[in-house]
């Protein structure tokens, strides 16, 4: 995998990958929000078999890339084994989708719900754990840091997807496992670009004559640079991600029918015709009625001015207010008149 296309081939199988499920789950949850379930794979509007392209692209390409690796490395370079540490992580891959491919086709693998999220989350793991301790991660601090990056983003995408698995229903959970699957791919071209293309730091220069073509600069002032460019790259392809799919989610919301949006909006949360601030000041008036009942017709006047919502609040206590004198009030009278007919 110590090439340009080593690193681009697989990175693009895991980005359509990711970029399909992003698109399904937005559409699916649009359609029918109350009906949502998370899916690690969408069937391909194809008649018969073809509507599991998804599957077939998956298994046959990660086999078909997984094979080419090793005749490559059967003919040329036999004693490089850290090239099949990258196989591992394909063969991973491989077998989870082949279990779907056949718990969808067939009826051998009868799953409960969740279990696919399970099944997928095994080679992100593996994923995780191989370029945390990849043997060629070490060979130089630009290297290490592309490579380190893949962790947290593939720890984060088998988090999503376990907690999916607990919440079929979440839509935000299935979004979040769906974009870290495409940062994956995304960031597998960055490292290409970087490492092997034309991306790569200034007197910086991938070298023949060192293990696995070491990334070797010119003095530790561009190696400072280097470094500093992984951290820019991340941050930039982490929030160009956020925007696209922002945008894409934007998109999609004015095409769908607006019957279907039958969820509780954000802007929802806040009644019509009041603000937050007019409720707070309502409250405190209310509250500073009770405590001080000889100010509430004051609070209560001074209220309607303010706001709609806090007048009407203030109003109200002050009316409970005035109904509590005026028992008080019948009941003292009671009392004295019983005073004096006893007198």
């Amino acid at each position: 995998m110590g090439s340009f296309s080593g690193h681009v081939i697989p990175g693009s199988l895991i980005l359509f990958l990711g970029l399909w499920n992003l698109r399904c789950s937005v559409i699916s949850f649009l359609t029918s929000p109350r009906a949502f379930v998370a899916r690690v794979w969408h069937p391909v509007p194809l008649p018969g078999h073809w509507a599991r392209l998804q599957l077939y692209a998956v298994v046959g390409g990660g086999f078909a890339y997984m094979v080419s690796e090793f005749v490559h490395l059967f003919m040329l370079s036999r004693v490089q084994l850290n090239s099949y540490e990258h196989l591992s992580t394909n063969v991973a891959f491989v077998v989870a989708y082949s279990v779907l491919l056949v718990h969808a086709s067939t009826k051998l693998l009868p799953f409960p719900r969740g279990t696919p999220q399970v099944i997928v989350a095994f080679p992100f793991t593996c994923a995780a754990v191989m370029f945390l301790f990849h043997s060629t991660a070490h060979h130089g601090p630009i290297e290490a840091r592309y490579h380190l990056f893949i962790v947290p983003i593939a720890a984060a995408t088998v988090l999503s997807l376990l907690l999916s698995a607990a919440f079929p229903t979440s839509f935000l959970l299935d979004i979040l496992a769906n974009v870290g699957v495409f940062l994956q791919g995304a960031w597998y071209w960055v490292t290409a670009a970087a490492l092997y293309g034309y991306m790569q730091p200034p007197h910086c220069r991938t070298s023949p004559t060192e293990p696995d073509y070491k990334l070797v600069c010119e003095g530790d002032k561009w190696d400072h640079l280097g470094i500093s460019l992984v951290y820019v790259h991340f941050a930039f392809l982490f929030s160009a991600t956020v925007v696209a799919l922002v945008g894409c989610y934007a998109l999609a919301a004015q095409s769908a029918p607006s019957s279907s949006i039958d969820f509780i909006l954000d802007s929802d949360a806040v009644p019509d015709g009041s603000s937050p601030c007019g409720l707070f000041a309502g409250a405190a008036a209310a509250a500073s009625a009770v405590v001080h009942p000889w100010t509430s017709k004051g609070f209560a006047a001074e209220g309607a001015e303010v706001d709609k919502s806090g007048g009407e609040a203030i109003a109200m206590a002050a009316a409970i207010l005035d109904v509590e004198g005026e028992e008080e009030a019948s009941l003292l009278g009671g009392k004295d008149h019983q005073v004096k007919a006893s007198v």
